[in-house]
């Protein structure tokens, strides 16, 4: 578990650089690539909140039937709770301007207490579910979950390629899901004690 929590600490201190330092160019160069747009645009459909909902939703109602599905469970439900709460608290404790805000009106940084969605970029609540439900189920099975990160890497991708969210958002992400799948780990442990 120490590898984890290793992992989440680098990305976020790279997360943290990338505000100071790539954030603005990377977005430049990726926003709107009209050639990856419509892949893109389907990707980050599909990983919207409402189609993560409906997969942790019939994960749930068929491990009442099919037993090996049951170990996803916990981990899964109390990763996703605690995470999107983290996600919905630090977007308006942050208050981030989105990208489009950078490149129509050249506006970057923070503006805390800014209850608008132009300024609730930092974390990106997609990728933030969708990294969740895939190291929730990585720490039970790592080949269905390794899928599941290549499918959250393409959300967080999706989401700069349409100017909705900086890198510093996406490897916020990632690091915020790692920290409370392994915080739900810990206390799924202890309550199997």
């Amino acid at each position: 578990m120490k590898k984890y929590y290793i992992t989440a600490f680098i990305l976020l201190i790279f997360s943290v650089a990338s505000i100071f330092a790539f954030d603005r160019y990377i977005c430049v160069f990726l926003c709107n690539k009209e050639i990856f747009l419509p892949f893109f645009s389907k990707i980050s459909e599909i990983g919207s909140f409402e189609w993560v909902f409906l997969i942790v939703s019939l994960i749930v109602f068929l491990s009442f039937w099919i037993k090996p599905l049951r170990q996803f469970v916990f981990i899964m439900c109390v990763s996703i709770i605690l995470a999107d709460t983290l996600v919905i608290v630090l977007k308006y404790m942050l208050g981030q301007a989105r990208p489009i805000m950078y490149i129509k009106d050249n506006i970057y940084g923070f503006y805390p207490f800014t209850f608008r969605h132009d300024f609730d970029s930092m974390p990106s609540g997609h990728t933030t579910l969708n990294s969740t439900l895939a190291f929730s189920i990585y720490i039970k099975n790592k080949k269905i979950g390794t899928l599941l990160i290549v499918w959250a890497i393409l959300v967080g991708l999706s989401r700069m390629f349409l100017c909705k969210h900086y890198l510093s958002n996406v490897l916020m992400s990632y690091a915020i899901s790692i920290f409370v799948v392994l915080i739900s780990y810990s206390l799924e442990k202890k309550l199997q004690k």
